[in-house]
Protein backbone atom coordinates (compact mmCIF):
# COMPACT_ATOMS: atom_id res chain seq x y z
CA UNK A 1 0.00 0.00 0.00
CA UNK A 2 1.29 3.64 -0.91
CA UNK A 3 0.53 7.17 0.99
CA UNK A 4 -1.24 8.97 -2.55
CA UNK A 5 -2.59 12.09 -0.32
CA UNK A 6 -1.36 13.77 2.92
CA UNK A 7 -3.60 16.51 4.14
CA UNK A 8 -4.80 18.96 7.34
CA UNK A 9 -8.26 18.83 7.79
CA UNK A 10 -9.51 22.05 10.12
CA UNK A 11 -12.75 23.23 11.59
CA UNK A 12 -13.94 25.00 14.41
CA UNK A 13 -17.13 23.34 15.75
CA UNK A 14 -17.73 26.22 18.29
CA UNK A 15 -18.60 28.68 15.32
CA UNK A 16 -21.39 26.49 14.94
CA UNK A 17 -23.11 27.59 11.32
CA UNK A 18 -20.47 29.87 11.37
CA UNK A 19 -17.35 27.75 10.98
CA UNK A 20 -15.71 27.40 8.02
CA UNK A 21 -13.76 24.26 7.50
CA UNK A 22 -10.78 23.91 5.34
CA UNK A 23 -9.14 21.46 4.11
CA UNK A 24 -5.27 21.96 2.64
CA UNK A 25 -3.81 18.83 0.73
CA UNK A 26 -0.61 17.87 -0.69
CA UNK A 27 -0.12 14.42 -3.42
CA UNK A 28 2.83 12.78 -2.41
CA UNK A 29 3.41 11.53 -5.52
CA UNK A 30 6.24 13.90 -6.72
CA UNK A 31 7.85 14.15 -3.21
CA UNK A 32 8.70 11.06 -2.39
CA UNK A 33 11.63 11.61 -0.42
CA UNK A 34 9.95 14.15 2.02
CA UNK A 35 7.39 11.16 2.06
CA UNK A 36 9.80 8.60 3.48
CA UNK A 37 11.22 11.26 5.99
CA UNK A 38 8.27 12.29 7.22
CA UNK A 39 7.50 8.61 7.74
CA UNK A 40 10.40 7.91 9.21
CA UNK A 41 12.20 10.59 10.87
CA UNK A 42 8.77 11.92 12.72
CA UNK A 43 7.94 10.41 15.77
CA UNK A 44 4.58 10.19 17.74
CA UNK A 45 4.32 11.04 20.98
CA UNK A 46 7.87 10.68 21.55
CA UNK A 47 6.78 7.17 21.11
CA UNK A 48 7.03 5.04 17.84
CA UNK A 49 8.13 6.49 14.50
CA UNK A 50 5.02 7.88 12.10
CA UNK A 51 5.43 4.59 10.27
CA UNK A 52 5.48 2.59 13.02
CA UNK A 53 2.46 4.32 14.35
CA UNK A 54 0.21 4.30 11.22
CA UNK A 55 1.07 0.41 10.79
CA UNK A 56 -0.10 -0.20 14.23
CA UNK A 57 -3.85 1.39 13.17
CA UNK A 58 -3.16 -0.75 9.70
CA UNK A 59 -2.77 -3.72 12.19
CA UNK A 60 -6.15 -2.59 14.69
CA UNK A 61 -3.00 -2.91 17.34
CA UNK A 62 -5.62 -1.60 20.20
CA UNK A 63 -2.72 -2.12 22.73
CA UNK A 64 0.13 -0.38 20.67
CA UNK A 65 -1.76 2.20 19.54
CA UNK A 66 -2.94 3.04 23.45
CA UNK A 67 0.53 3.12 24.66
CA UNK A 68 1.78 5.89 21.75
CA UNK A 69 -1.73 7.44 22.82
CA UNK A 70 -0.37 7.62 26.75
CA UNK A 71 2.72 8.61 25.59
CA UNK A 72 1.54 11.93 25.24
CA UNK A 73 -0.19 14.45 27.71
CA UNK A 74 -2.08 17.26 25.96
CA UNK A 75 -3.27 18.71 28.94
CA UNK A 76 -6.22 20.25 29.31
CA UNK A 77 -7.56 21.07 25.67
CA UNK A 78 -9.49 24.60 25.47
CA UNK A 79 -12.90 24.42 23.98
CA UNK A 80 -13.18 27.06 20.94
CA UNK A 81 -9.72 25.98 19.31
CA UNK A 82 -9.31 24.97 15.97
CA UNK A 83 -9.30 21.54 15.72
CA UNK A 84 -6.37 20.36 13.49
CA UNK A 85 -6.52 16.43 11.49
CA UNK A 86 -3.92 14.84 9.86
CA UNK A 87 -5.42 12.44 7.25
CA UNK A 88 -3.13 9.92 5.42
CA UNK A 89 -5.47 8.72 2.03
CA UNK A 90 -3.78 5.28 0.69
CA UNK A 91 -3.59 4.22 -2.97
CA UNK A 92 -6.15 1.19 -1.89
CA UNK A 93 -8.54 3.18 -0.74
CA UNK A 94 -8.61 3.44 3.11
CA UNK A 95 -7.81 7.00 5.25
CA UNK A 96 -6.12 6.90 8.58
CA UNK A 97 -6.77 10.59 9.99
CA UNK A 98 -5.17 11.60 13.39
CA UNK A 99 -7.85 13.69 14.77
CA UNK A 100 -7.58 16.37 16.84
CA UNK A 101 -3.72 17.55 16.43
CA UNK A 102 -3.73 18.59 19.62
CA UNK A 103 -3.90 15.33 21.42
CA UNK A 104 -0.35 14.47 19.45
CA UNK A 105 3.15 15.46 19.56
CA UNK A 106 4.82 14.96 16.20
CA UNK A 107 8.56 16.04 16.58
CA UNK A 108 11.49 15.68 14.46
CA UNK A 109 12.94 17.06 10.84
CA UNK A 110 10.12 14.85 8.41
CA UNK A 111 7.44 17.09 9.76
CA UNK A 112 8.93 20.08 9.66
CA UNK A 113 9.84 19.62 6.47
CA UNK A 114 6.35 18.20 5.34
CA UNK A 115 4.60 21.14 7.26
CA UNK A 116 6.42 23.35 5.31
CA UNK A 117 6.05 21.81 1.90
CA UNK A 118 2.24 21.43 2.17
CA UNK A 119 1.85 25.49 3.28
CA UNK A 120 4.23 25.79 0.16
CA UNK A 121 2.27 23.36 -2.72
CA UNK A 122 -0.65 22.21 -1.01
CA UNK A 123 -3.88 22.64 -2.59
CA UNK A 124 -6.39 24.90 -0.38
CA UNK A 125 -10.38 23.93 -0.13
CA UNK A 126 -13.19 24.82 1.89
CA UNK A 127 -15.88 22.70 0.01
CA UNK A 128 -17.27 20.88 3.55
CA UNK A 129 -15.29 18.88 6.29
CA UNK A 130 -13.33 15.59 6.03
CA UNK A 131 -15.94 13.84 7.90
CA UNK A 132 -18.30 15.00 4.05
CA UNK A 133 -15.25 13.61 2.31
CA UNK A 134 -14.22 10.61 4.02
CA UNK A 135 -16.53 8.10 5.99
CA UNK A 136 -14.93 5.69 8.29
CA UNK A 137 -15.82 3.38 11.26
CA UNK A 138 -14.36 4.76 14.08
CA UNK A 139 -10.71 3.32 15.71
CA UNK A 140 -11.67 2.84 19.15
CA UNK A 141 -9.36 4.52 21.87
CA UNK A 142 -10.81 5.85 25.57
CA UNK A 143 -9.58 9.62 24.72
CA UNK A 144 -9.28 9.37 21.37
CA UNK A 145 -11.30 8.77 18.05
CA UNK A 146 -9.16 8.00 15.34
CA UNK A 147 -10.83 6.37 11.98
CA UNK A 148 -9.52 3.75 9.48
CA UNK A 149 -11.25 1.44 6.93
CA UNK A 150 -10.94 0.40 3.17
CA UNK A 151 -10.20 -2.77 1.54
CA UNK A 152 -6.82 -4.30 2.77
CA UNK A 153 -6.44 -2.71 6.05
CA UNK A 154 -4.96 -5.41 7.46
CA UNK A 155 -1.82 -4.98 4.98
CA UNK A 156 1.20 -3.48 6.29
CA UNK A 157 2.96 -0.41 5.18
CA UNK A 158 6.27 -2.18 4.40
CA UNK A 159 5.59 -0.57 0.72
CA UNK A 160 5.10 2.92 1.75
Amino acid sequence: MKITTVAYSGSNPSMGPHDSPSRRSLSMGPYPNVLEDLLDQTQVNGAASLREYLALRLAGDQEGVRKVHEAYDCGSLNSGERIIDLVFSLQDGPAIALRDLRRFSLQGPGFETFDALIREKGSVSSSGSIADEIRMPSFEDPDISSEISGPGTEDSLESL
